[in-house]
């Protein structure tokens, strides 16, 4: 493996055994681009650089008071111990991955070392950012009837990193799935994935799927003629009076009231 000159670093300051780096050597560290982070075999953070912390939106001082596995990191997409693993038994492990937020996306590669040193393990994390692009358009998804209260030009987040998420949930809504299906299918954890949809978008998994069939299912009461069985079986649920109610809940109606309320608009 290429030696790099961030990591030399770092290795110096395990072989101090942490102790506070002189001025210059923590000046130098923190001019580096790259985040660096190196934690102990019981998760516990040993050091970060100001890059690290400007990545994680966390203060160096609350990183070193706390674990890898209290703080969430978007770009892993396995817990720590699966990592940690990984070095142990391969002592590096490099990939690729990005970090979305509203705006912009940051296209990352994540280099994770083993490191042993004085009868101590540690992992040392380089975060190495490549380039940043602009989010694309994410799924257009726009009901057929022109109520101006369920218009949308867009129903999904446009995440690029919550992509494959919503294009599962888009593709299989009509199906009777899980938050379990969805994190298989995407490679995350359910766990994980439940902290990652909220952190970014202020609902869970479940949500957006029972939104999606809702919407769905406004569109087929207000275009169709199909009966609340039918279209309750069409969009995923099992139970037309679960979908009832459910709707009821939402919406403060009954979907056969909501059906005669709009078409009457309507006509």
């Amino acid at each position: 493996m290429r030696s790099n000159p961030s990591f030399d670093l770092i290795n110096s300051q395990t072989q101090e055994r942490f102790s506070e780096p002189s001025s210059l050597t923590q000046c130098l560290i923190n001019q580096v681009t790259e985040a660096i982070f190196c934690v102990d075999c019981q998760t516990r953070f040993q050091y970060v650089n100001d890059a690290a912390c400007a990545l994680i939106g966390c203060s160096r001082e609350h990183l070193l008071q706390t674990t890898i596995n209290d703080i969430e990191i978007d770009f892993f997409s396995q817990t720590w111990s699966e990592y940690w693993a990984l070095i142990q038994e391969k002592s590096s492990v490099n990939f690729q991955t990005e970090l979305s937020t509203d705006t912009e996306t940051q296209v990352l590669d994540v280099t994770i070392n083993f490191l042993e040193y004085d009868s101590e393990v540690y992992g040392c994390i380089l975060v190495r950012p490549l380039a940043k692009v602009s989010p694309q358009p994410l799924l257009r998804v726009v009901p057929n009837h022109q109520q101006s209260c369920q218009k949308q030009t867009s129903f999904y987040p446009n995440c690029t990193q919550l992509k494959p998420i919503f294009e599962f949930i888009e593709n299989h809504y009509t199906q009777p799935i899980s938050l379990n299906d969805v994190a298989e299918a995407v490679g995350y954890s359910p766990a994980y994935l439940t902290n990652l949809v909220k952190r970014r978008t202020r609902k869970t998994i479940i949500n957006w799927i029972l939104e999606r069939r809702m919407l769905e299912a406004r569109s087929l009461l207000l275009n169709t003629q199909d009966s609340i069985t039918k279209i309750a079986m069409s969009i995923g649920f099992s139970d037309a009076y679960y979908f009832s109610r459910r709707f009821s809940q939402l919406h403060e109606i009954s979907p056969k009231r909501w059906r005669q309320q709009h078409q009457m608009q309507s006509a």
